[in-house]
Formats: C-alpha cells, structure tokens, sequence
C-alpha cells in the first residue's frame, strides 16, 4: 500500500503544473479561514507538512470536523477519496519528519 500511495504521491508531482489531477481535500478547505492554513491550501500537502509540529497538529484538529461531516460524503469526496487524502497527508508529513494523528478509521467511523 505504500508503495500505491508514493506512487500516487508521484504522479501527482509530475502533473500539479495541469489540471490532470486534482487532490481530493474532501471539503476540508470549509474548515480554513479563507479555505487557507497559514497560507498554504489543503491539497499542498507540501506547504502543510514543511511547519513545525504544533502547526500540523492544529491543521489536523481544523480539518477533522469536516472530514466527519455527513456532508463530506454527500458533496465532497468518497471514502476511497478520504482514504487517500488521509494516507498522503500521513505520507508526505513523515517525509517532512511530522506525526499526523488522524485515523481513517476513526473518520468514517458513524458515517
């Protein structure tokens, strides 16, 4: 699986200069000032994962209402879709050094 996901991770690199592929941020710009964290959008996981530890933590705490929405699912993402925005999220902070704290699981749990 991770090796899916650094692939994924991957592509997605290549072609963010294109319209080709967007990240699904599963309505998580709804719970940013602005749709922004510090400046950075959610799906510039990059931007995110490069702020110290206590900045990741307080992103994770600012996006998890929003993942748990039951509008989530209904306008804005899939499971598979949260499922891949969590893993990456997860992926790219641990390249950066970061902890993320968020469990897939523990998202769609009562969804």
């Amino acid at each position: 699986m991770k090796l899916f996901t650094k692939s994924v991770l991957f592509i997605a690199t290549l072609l963010q200069g294109t319209k080709a592929f967007e990240l699904p941020t599963c309505g998580t710009e709804n719970c940013l000032t602005d749709n922004l964290f510090y400046g950075c959008k959610p799906k510039v996981l990059g931007c995110i994962c490069k702020m110290d530890q206590g900045r990741v933590d307080e992103f994770v705490g600012n996006i998890t209402p929003c993942l748990k929405s039951s509008d989530r699912k209904k306008k804005y993402c899939t499971d598979g879709a949260l499922f891949q925005y969590i893993s990456l999220l997860k992926d790219v902070c641990k390249d950066f050094g970061k902890n993320v704290d968020l469990e897939y699981e523990s998202v769609v749990e009562g969804n």
